[in-house]
């Protein structure tokens, strides 16, 4: 159902961001992180739309969140239909001395500010730029044996 007036929608947009997210604690080139109003156990992400980062760590976090990469991610609990919202949890400074000597190839954007600690160990809290097609490029034309379903 469409509003009929411009400014409800945007006055509807800005109750609701109100209402959920808390203080500004972040913002980069794409984003802004915000405390979550009601669980200060978690961050909302709001993404520009203009490079997708928000997606990007979502479809990160649920294709690594069960292998030995998922450790390095902070979790993902949510993501908005277009991807311009997303949920995670919020991480705590990692303390000087405790940072990884080394961490998965797929991080590129690596700062002290993209990590912290989450249930004792370290992880990245902002994955949205990655190196995952870059790694994958050698290997994706590689050919394989086809077994293909009810088909000899």
């Amino acid at each position: 159902m469409e509003l009929e007036t411009p400014w409800l929608q945007k006055d509807a947009a800005e109750d609701l961001l109100n209402l959920v997210t808390g203080t500004q604690i972040g913002w980069g080139q794409y984003r802004r992180v915000y405390e979550h109003a009601f669980d200060k156990k978690l961050v909302i992400k709001q993404d520009s739309g203009q490079n997708f980062s928000n997606i990007n760590e979502w479809q990160v976090w649920n294709e690594f969140k069960d292998g030995p990469v998922g450790k390095w991610l902070a979790p993902v609990l949510f993501c908005s239909a277009r991807g311009l919202w997303i949920v995670m949890a919020k991480t705590r400074p990692i303390p000087i001395g405790k940072f990884p000597k080394r961490i998965p190839a797929l991080f590129t954007d690596i700062k002290p500010d993209n990590w912290g600690m989450y249930r004792g160990r370290p992880v990245c809290h902002d994955y949205g730029n990655h190196t995952v097609f870059t790694l994958a490029r050698p290997h994706a034309a590689k050919l394989k044996a086809a077994h293909w379903e009810h088909h000899a």
